[in-house]
């Protein structure tokens, strides 16, 4: 089914009430297929990331009643309902809890093992590059297809050829390249195991009748399914990722959102509140972070698809100085997904039809694709990315 709403996805505006100014016209002028419901213009604010200031929203609504944008707001609520769970059903909060726990041991031990081999590739990879500087971490993991001639050095799109073509006389480096390789698949086998186990996790608790079936989980939750129903447009603001996802995820509103967005409702995501929708999401850039370069953080709501967001881009050096090796092994670990950063000023505007999934550049930022070799790809405004049948095209 093709979606007649868009989301709007953003990476870190200096100032919530930036986004307006950027994406007025989308605002003012919804596009919901009913009548009532794009001439009330309601704007629903999910401000969850900002937990116990989730309805501290006042300086928000009163700038788009100035700008003449809205005057008809509501919240979600999501964080404050939650609380309200906890104290009113002790017992399923204690399960919910135990739940929680259950799902950061499972994560740590994974971190643990992780460290080692991310480690341990980049310190092969410096051992390759010693007498060949300039392969990259592609190429080094490709030299085994290279030798079983499933692709040819051409395939690799190197600027290396000479160097690739050296290596495979070298037996003692051709290991190396192989042993980065199989570490670097063990991590990927990884990182699926740990987003199947969290899911797994995740759903015994949510299937339990206990929650299911409870009288006020389902007054909640109905609650918050209208709010999204009746929306014209739906704001997801910047703060604590791990707080708005496990509340969205507690209330099961992904499919909710999914059916807004196909009649036409809008959704803005900003930092935390883009990350989260996802189908999945990883939190960590930092090589010398306990638990490796970047770690399989979790799953989303999952109503956008194809790419991993990564907000901030702007603050981090292997993207604003592209880092090759770096951003290969991101865009590696996260394939099939591709790997995007967002900026302060960058908008991308996600449209979804049956046979295509378009990401327009929209905003003054661009947005950085980050491909198998490392390289990035800037999309400016009017630039655009899609997927069709999963396979990536830039349309420059």
């Amino acid at each position: 089914m093709d979606r007649i709403g868009s989301i709007f996805l953003n990476g870190n505006v200096q100032n919530e009430r930036d986004l307006f100014v950027l994406l007025r016209d989308y605002f003012i002028n919804p596009t919901h297929i009913d009548e009532e419901i794009r001439e009330n213009n309601m704007m629903l604010l999910g401000t969850a990331t900002w937990k116990k200031g989730e309805l501290n929203t006042h300086h928000i609504e009163d700038y788009a009643i100035n700008q003449a944008i809205t005057n008809k707001f509501d919240n979600l609520k999501a964080y404050t309902n939650f609380q309200i769970f906890e104290e009113k059903e002790p017992k399923l909060y204690e399960k919910y809890h135990e739940k929680q726990i259950k799902i950061i041991e499972t994560k740590k031990k994974y971190f643990v093992s992780n460290q080692v081999n991310v480690r341990t590739i980049f310190k092969l990879l410096k051992e390759v590059k010693q007498n060949h500087p300039q392969v990259n971490l592609w190429d080094v993991v490709k030299i085994k297809d290279v030798l079983n001639e499933s692709v040819s050095i051409q395939d690799l799109k190197s600027k290396n050829e000479d160097q690739i073509k050296h290596i495979l006389t070298c037996p003692e480096t051709i290991e190396k390249c192989n042993f980065a390789r199989k570490l670097l698949i063990e991590i990927m086998d990884s990182d699926e195991e740990v987003f199947e186990k969290v899911i797994e996790i995740e759903k015994s608790y949510l299937e339990n009748p206990e929650i299911t079936e409870n009288s006020l989980y389902l007054e909640q939750r109905q609650e918050m399914v209208e709010k999204i129903e009746k929306s014209a447009s739906i704001v997801f603001f910047g703060g604590h990722t791990y707080v708005i996802n496990n509340r969205m995820r507690f209330y099961q509103l992904g499919e909710p959102l999914e059916m807004a967005l196909n009649n036409g409702t809008n959704i803005f995501g900003i930092s935390a509140g883009s990350i989260f929708l996802m189908d999945k999401f990883h939190m960590n850039f930092d090589i010398g972070f306990p638990g490796g370069f970047l770690r399989a953080e979790d799953y989303g709501v999952g109503v956008v698809h194809h790419i991993v967001v990564f907000p901030h881009a702007n603050e981090y050096d292997y993207f604003t100085e592209p880092k090759p090796d770096y951003l290969s092994f991101l865009a590696i670990r996260n394939k099939p997904s591709v790997p995007v950063g967002i900026s302060m000023n960058t908008i991308l505007k996600y449209n979804e039809t049956e046979n295509k999934h378009t990401f327009q550049s929209i905003g003054s930022d661009p947005a950085y694709v980050f491909n198998l070799r490392g390289e990035r790809i800037d999309i400016r405004r009017g630039e655009q990315f899609s997927f069709e049948k999963g396979n990536l095209k830039v349309e420059k």
